[in-house]
C-alpha cells in the first residue's frame, strides 16, 4: 500500500488535531525490537510458527547483590494468533522487589475516561512526574480498518506508576506513535501478586479504540526496559533540585536454582490465550568470574 493510501487510512483513523502527526520517512523498527522480530521468525521457520515468545535479560555486566535494569520482550506471531492482544501480564521472580525498588517514587494519575478513550492528547508524559517512570521500550503494532490490514506502527513506550489502590501498585503505560501516525495513547495497568517461584506480576490491559474510529491495533511486538539508564529523577537537596538516576532492579546475592524464572500469559481479543516462559542465566558474584556465577 502507498504512503498516500497511508495517510488517508491514518486521517481517518485519527480525527482529532493535533494529535495526527504523518510522517514521510520510511518506517525503521528499533534494534530490539528487530532483532526479536529476526530471531522469532527464523525459529519460526525452524521449529513452526510461535504463537507468543518471551525474552528477558539483565544488563551484561550485571552482579549479584547489585543493582541493573530488566529488559523484556514479548513477540507476537500474528499469522497464528490473529485476534488483537486485551491484556499482558508478565510475571518476575520473587527475589526481584519491583515494588520496593527506587523505582515509581511517584504517582501518574490518569482518569477512567481516558482510559477508555484510549487515545489522549498532551506531550511528553502529558503532565505525570519525572518520578513516575518506571520502565521506557518500543513497541510495533498492526493497524486494522474493517479488518484489513492498513499499515504497521511503530512508537516508544514508557511505563509509568500509577495510584496505590487496596495496597497494589497501578501502572499507567504510554505508547507516543511515531510512523506513520503520532497519536498518544494510554493503558491501564497494576502490579498483581503471583504464585511462587514468582513474586508478582505486571499486568497492563490493551484497550481497543473507541468504535467511532472503525479501527483495531493488534500488538506485534514490545521491548521494554526496566529501570533503562535513560531514566532521570529528581530530588531537593540543600535547596536545589538535583538530576539522578533511580537505577534498576536489586539482584539478591544468590541466584535460583536454574537461574531467574519470568512468564507472560497473554489474553486475545477473541478470548483466547497463549502463555510463555524464559529463564535468566546467573550473573556472576562480586569479585568472581562469569564462569563462577553459577550456585
Amino acid at each position: 500500500m502507498g504512503d498516500d493510501r497511508q495517510r488517508a487510512c491514518a486521517s481517518d483513523l485519527l480525527r482529532r488535531p493535533p494529535i495526527g502527526s504523518f510522517q514521510r520517512a520510511r518506517r525503521a523498527t528499533t534494534a530490539l525490537i528487530a532483532t526479536l522480530v529476526v530471531v522469532s521468525a527464523a525459529q519460526a521457520d525452524a521449529r513452526g510458527a510461535q504463537p507468543l515468545r518471551l525474552t528477558a535479560a539483565f544488563d551484561r555486566d550485571a552482579v549479584l547483590g547489585s543493582t541493573t535494569p530488566l529488559h523484556l520482550g514479548l513477540r507476537v506471531d500474528l499469522r497464528s494468533r490473529p485476534s488483537p492482544v486485551a491484556r499482558i501480564a508478565m510475571r518476575y521472580p520473587r527475589s526481584l522487589g519491583v515494588t520496593t525498588s527506587g523505582l515509581g517514587l511517584a504517582a501518574c494519575h490518569r482518569t477512567l475516561a481516558e482510559f477508555t478513550e484510549v487515545v489522549i492528547d498532551g506531550l511528553g508524559l502529558a503532565g505525570c512526574p519525572r518520578n513516575s517512570v518506571m520502565a521506557r521500550g518500543r513497541a510495533l503494532g498492526e493497524v486494522r480498518l474493517g479488518g484489513e490490514p492498513v499499515f504497521r506502527e511503530e512508537g516508544t513506550v514508557t511505563v509509568l506508576a500509577g495510584p496505590i489502590h487496596e495496597g497494589r501498585m497501578g501502572l499507567v503505560g504510554m505508547v507516543d506513535g511515531l510512523h506513520p501516525v503520532g497519536a498518544k495513547l494510554v493503558y491501564e495497568g497494576q502490579v498483581l501478586p503471583a504464585a511462587w517461584p514468582y513474586g508478582g506480576a505486571l499486568t497492563i490491559g490493551v484497550r481497543q479504540l473507541p468504535a467511532r474510529y472503525e479501527a483495531e491495533i493488534a500488538l506485534d511486538a514490545i521491548t521494554f526496559s526496566v529501570g533503562s539508564d535513560d531514566i532521570l529523577y529528581h530530588e531537593r537537596v540543600g535547596g536545589r533540585t538535583v538530576a539522578y538516576r533511580p537505577g534498576g532492579l536489586l539482584l539478591p546475592d544468590r541466584c535460583p536454582r536454574g537461574g531467574f524464572p519470568f512468564d507472560a500469559a497473554v489474553t486475545f481479543l477473541d478470548g483466547g490465550h497463549e502463555r510463555a516462559a524464559v529463564r535468566v542465566p546467573c550473573p556472576r558474584r562480586r569479585g568472581r568470574s562469569p564462569a563462577a556465577a553459577d550456585g
